[in-house]
């Protein structure tokens, strides 16, 4: 059963990316009583709106709400939503500001980041410029050792964004060359120790969910969840690992490591780059990813990019 801060017409926040966002609870599904869902009468009319329930929620906990800043209604799963307390709130402001700050810094500064990444702007909200290579303007510009793509992973890069945000496609689970196997035959091929290779796979489970997922795969790693995966790292792919090479610099720009241990690891990450160049056609292919189902594509439409 919901926790019992959570109560049909009550407010609460609800997990989107990196955000929080005001949302009002309209119905309560229980995976602990199948079929049945906690509404004002206890009932759902069948001619509402509401009325469908999604089938692949019945073994979830879960609420149906209204997101209070786009009337969007939809259900979604219970771990994504927080109690609306001062607490809570005061972290969305704080995520709302980090959010204002990162989008500030970005129109101004990347022009000049050294990666120089070239991204085509289909409007002039740019929005189409993919979060995994905009997050580089957040890298603290003394530090000269930066991470080098090739302009084959630059293009891959762009085109997984498309593929996902605006073609609406998954990349398939589990993956035929897992990170751990990208990771395990780049250790064998260097001269790292498996500490250091050990602590890029750390990173990757532990930021996975945070960082390097776009919004609209997050109902697909929610599904996962439920199969109880013990590594992240042996289901996902090389895509995903290349994601995250790009945004880890602003994450140890912003950790208590040293400059020269800054320095130490962006080398380290740089080889790894080089060897995913090198092993393209064995751990990318363009049959890594499929269309997302029609009830997948309307329930997650508004992360979609038109």
């Amino acid at each position: 059963m919901p926790p019992h801060s959570l109560q049909i017409n009550s407010k609460c926040l609800v997990t989107l990316g990196s955000t929080l966002q005001l949302a009002k609870i309209y119905m309560i599904h229980s995976r602990l009583k199948p079929f049945t869902i906690l509404g004002k009468d206890g009932n759902i009319p069948t001619n509402s709106p509401s009325a469908s329930f999604p089938a692949e929620f019945l073994t979830l906990d879960c609420v149906f709400l209204k997101f209070l800043d786009t009337g969007h209604q939809k259900w979604v799963a219970q771990e994504r939503v927080i109690t609306y307390l001062e607490t809570n709130l005061a972290q969305k402001r704080m995520l709302d500001q980090n959010q204002h700050r990162v989008r500030k810094i970005t129109r101004t500064r990347a022009k000049d980041i050294k990666l120089k990444v070239e991204v085509k702007s289909v409007s002039h909200r740019a929005k189409a410029k993919p979060p995994i290579l905009a997050k580089l303007a957040e890298i603290k510009e003394e530090f000269q050792v930066m991470i080098t793509l090739s302009d084959r992973l630059k293009h891959l890069l762009l085109q997984d964004y498309k593929n996902v945000t605006r073609h609406g496609q998954l990349v398939r689970l589990p993956a035929c060359v897992p990170v751990s196997k990208v990771i395990s035959n780049f250790s064998r091929s260097s001269a790292l120790s498996a500490d250091i290779t050990k602590s890029i796979e750390v990173y990757f489970n532990r930021s996975l969910a945070s960082l390097v997922l776009y919004d609209f795969e997050r109902q697909q790693f929610v599904y996962l969840k439920r199969e109880d995966t013990e590594s992240y790292s042996d289901v996902y792919g090389a895509i995903h690992l290349l994601r995250l090479l790009v945004v880890l610099p602003s994450l140890l720009v912003s950790s208590l490591l040293s400059e020269d241990g800054i320095k130490i690891m962006l080398k380290h990450m740089n080889e790894l780059l080089e060897y995913m160049e090198k092993a393209y056609e064995k751990i990318f292919s363009p049959e890594d990813y499929m269309k997302a189902l029609k009830t997948y594509l309307n329930d997650n439409k508004e992360f979609m990019v038109i």
